[in-house]
Formats: C-alpha cells, sequence, structure tokens
C-alpha cells in the first residue's frame, strides 16, 4: 500500500493513519496485559537493580572526588540524552504501536541508524561542557572526552533496544537485555576492583562495553525473527514524522534537563567534583523510586497511545490516573521510609561516607513524590500526540532553576543545590496539571496564554 492511499484517513504529519494498523495485535485483553506486566515487571526491576547497585558499589569504592568525576560524566550524559530521548525514545513509543506498526522491520532499520547518528553528534555536541565543569578538577580531560564520546551510544543501547521491544510487545526480551545487563556489568564493576584497575574512566567504559554486548545479542535475534515489511518506508518520512512529533518535545527537555542541571553544575564548577559526588550518593537513594517511575512509562505509554489513536478517550484518562495513583502512593511511602531513618540508611549504603548531609535525603524523595504523583497527566498528553506542553513546563522549571542556582547554590554549597532541585521540580508539576486541566477539556494549545503554541501543520 503506497502512501497516497491513505488520503482518506486522519493524517499526522506525512504519514496517515490506516484502520487496520489498529487491531490484531494491539486490541489489548486483561490476560495479555497481565502477562506483560509480568514481564515489565521483572526486565525493569533488573534493569533498576543493575542501575543501583553499580552506583552503589561505585560509591562505596571510590573516593568522592573521583566518584564525582563519573558523576560528572553522567550528569553531562543526561544533557545529550534530553533531545536523544525526545526526537527517538519519546516519538517511537508513540508512532511505533500507531503510524508504523505495519512495517516494523524498516522501521527498526532506520531506527538503528539514528541511534548511532543522533547519540554520537549529541555526545560531541556537550563535550564543551564536561570540559567546563571538570575544569578545576585534576582529571585528564583530554581522556575524559574521548571517553565519553566513544562511549555514549554504548551507554544509550539498552535504553533504545529495551525500548523497541516494549513497543513490539516482546517484553520477555526486553527483560533479557536487562538480564545480561546486570551480570555482564557487575561482572566488569568487581573484576576492575579486584585488578586495581577502578577509576571514572574503566567504570565508564564497562558501562558502555557491557549495555553494547547485551543489546546486540537482541538486536540479532531480533533481525531473525522479525518478518520482511508489507511496503517500503522511506527513510525521511521516518525522520519526519519523528521530527514533527518530537519537535516541541525537543525544545522543552533541552530547557527541562538544562534546568535540572544548572545548579548541579554551577556546584561542581564551585565546590569540585568531590561535592558533586555528594550530591549523586544522596540522589542516588531515591533512585528506586525514579527507576519505578521511568519504567512505568516505558510499558504505560504506548498502551496509551494504542488506545488515544483506537479513539477510547476514555480509557486513556483512566490510565492516567491510576498510573499518578500507584507512583504517588509508593514515593510517599519510600519518603516516609527516608523521613524516618535517613541516617542508619546512608551510613549502611555508603560505609560512613555522607553521613553528614544525610538530612537532605528526604527533602529528595519529596520532590520524587510531586513528580510521580502528576506524571499521569504528562503521560496522557503524550499519547494523544500532544508535546508541546513540555516547552510551557521547561520554560517555568528554567526561571525556578536560574533564580534558585543565583541564590542558595553558591551561598549554601550542597544544601542549596538540593534545596534549588526541590523548588524547580514542584514547580514543574504543578504547570504541568494546571496545563493538563486546560487540555483536557478543550484539546487544543492555551492560545490566548501563549499565540507561538496555536494550531498544529
Amino acid at each position: 500500500m503506497r502512501l497516497s492511499e491513505f488520503q482518506s484517513q486522519p493524517k499526522f504529519g506525512l504519514i496517515q493513519m490506516n484502520p487496520r494498523m489498529l487491531s490484531g495485535p494491539f486490541r489489548i485483553s486483561l490476560r495479555r496485559l497481565v502477562i506483560a506486566g509480568s514481564w515489565a515487571v521483572v526486565d525493569q526491576g533488573l534493569f533498576s537493580t543493575t542501575g543501583f547497585v553499580s552506583m552503589f558499589l561505585l560509591a562505596r569504592w571510590m573516593s568522592p572526588a573521583v566518584f564525582g568525576v563519573f558523576s560528572t560524566l553522567q550528569l553531562v550524559s543526561q544533557l545529550a540524552a534530553g533531545p536523544y530521548l525526545s526526537l527517538l525514545i519519546e516519538p517511537m513509543s508513540v508512532l511505533g504501536p500507531s503510524l508504523f506498526a505495519t512495517r516494523p522491520a524498516t522501521y527498526e532499520r532506520i531506527l538503528r541508524v539514528a541511534h548511532a547518528g543522533l547519540s554520537l553528534g549529541f555526545a560531541v555536541l556537550v563535550v564543551p561542557i564536561l570540559w567546563f565543569t571538570l575544569s578545576s578538577s585534576t582529571a585528564d580531560l583530554s581522556a575524559l572526552a574521548v571517553t565519553f564520546v566513544l562511549f555514549l551510544p554504548m551507554i544509550f543501547a539498552p535504553t533504545f533496544v529495551r525500548r523497541h521491544c516494549y513497543n513490539q510487545r516482546r517484553i520477555a526480551t526486553a527483560a533479557w537485555v536487562s538480564c545480561v545487563y546486570f551480570l555482564t556489568l557487575l561482572s566488569s564493576l568487581f573484576g576492575l576492583k579486584l585488578s586495581g584497575l577502578l577509576s571514572s574512566v574503566t567504570a565508564w567504559g564497562a558501562n558502555a562495553v557491557c549495555g553494547a554486548i547485551a543489546s546486540c545479542t537482541v538486536l540479532k535475534a531480533m533481525g531473525r525473527r522479525s518478518r520482511p515489511p508489507e511496503q517500503d518506508l522511506p527513510a525521511v518520512s521516518v525522520i519526519r514524522e519523528h521530527w514533527i512529533f518530537g519537535r516541541w518535545d525537543l525544545l522543552g527537555a533541552t530547557i527541562f534537563v538544562a534546568a535540572q542541571q544548572l545548579p548541579i553544575i554551577a556546584m561542581t564548577r564551585c565546590f569540585g567534583p568531590g561535592s558533586a559526588g555528594a550530591l549523586r550518593a544522596l540522589i542516588l537513594v531515591t533512585a528506586p523510586v525514579l527507576l519505578l517511575l521511568l519504567s512505568t512509562t516505558s510499558a504505560v505509554l504506548p498502551v496509551m497511545a494504542a488506545a488515544e489513536a483506537r479513539g477510547a478517550r476514555r480509557r486513556a484518562p483512566f490510565i492516567a490516573l491510576m498510573t499518578s495513583l500507584g507512583l504517588g502512593a509508593v514515593a510517599t511511602v519510600y519518603f516516609l521510609v527516608l523521613y524516618l531513618l535517613a541516617g542508619p540508611i546512608i551510613n549502611l549504603l555508603y560505609a560512613g561516607k555522607y553521613v553528614e548531609d544525610a538530612w537532605l535525603a528526604p527533602l529528595l524523595a519529596f520532590q520524587v513524590v510531586v513528580v510521580t504523583g502528576c506524571e499521569g497527566c504528562s503521560l496522557h498528553m503524550r499519547a494523544a500526540r500532544w508535546p508541546k506542553f513540555v516547552v510551557i513546563v521547561g520554560l517555568a522549571v528554567f526561571v525556578a532553576s536560574a533564580i534558585s542556582t543565583l541564590f542558595l547554590v553558591r551561598s549554601m554549597g550542597l544544601a542549596g543545590t538540593v534545596y534549588s532541585l526541590v523548588i524547580m521540580n514542584i514547580v514543574g508539576p504543578i504547570t504541568k496539571v494546571v496545563i493538563y486541566i486546560w487540555w483536557r477539556y478543550h484539546r487544543e494549545a492555551p492560545s490566548a496564554l501563549i499565540p507561538l503554541l496555536r494550531g498544529e501543520e
């Protein structure tokens, strides 16, 4: 079937919607949803455990300064991850189960090339930020920069492969990726520790190589199992659709990620990598809930996108509400535990390090409660292909970040940075809820307030 044969269907960008795309494997039964959810728990549990345990071990084994350098590598990688997720991963989660559902093999091949190009390109773009942030440290910046650029596509590879598996309802395959990544990464880190070769560069390289090993084995298996495409899919069509969907998310996510990292970069620049290591160690305590949030959005977003594409508009708001309530409840329980036991938990995890800053951990956990409790709003608007809200939220968060960084970070150090993070992560969800209420009843941008966002192309 050619693209011209879709003329009578509602369209989104270049490619038209086909009702047959919404039948068959995308008719979700309760039984299939439970099975998929069970595999998602296994997958996300393994992947979350890998990230948490590896960072926990590095925080225990490394000095605060060395761990701070590694944390800065991760921080700068998140700056590259923002546009990468906006242009590749988020559009793939929505467009894969809808517009490109009948041509998964061709779509997958195009996305593999896009993954390599985008990750390398964004890595090069953020290298100056890495250089600026660590300019006051004694680390070899040239070696760090080269390692960062070469390994970033491998760092992003498990995220790309696992999200593709979710789109294809092959969540057991995603769980296999997480299992291989878990075993290889932890084995590599223990080997580096025992051999005396553990450093920020070797730890970063281990993360990259192990991610590539897990991803490549699964990509090969996926290629053997994929059916031939029914028709050719021009790469320019995929690029255009991803750009149409992701351009607003790109702008908003770039602003949002920059706002999130601004106080951390300022603190690292003023007080050295050791302060960044201490902050990362505190944030790591809240990682289980944050990773639960990420895993839930990965599993729920394709389901909501398929429901919206079928015209089942009542189902998506219900899923959004249940997601917010469930995540908010888990985050609240976690916050109460940290509020009561932050000191002993930090002392146990890090063998006596960072205990003097343990009182800041409940504040970081409180911001997670606010973020998770409002996540359903974001998921619903993304599933309905209205990502423009991210720009408004990003601007609000950036203003809060800039003001709080200016007045708090330099004068209060680590505590001021935590206060800044909490402030912006309260402003963001509140803005998101206000926009969602407006959008929910009007299903269009608030043009009276923001003329720039009026209409669709």
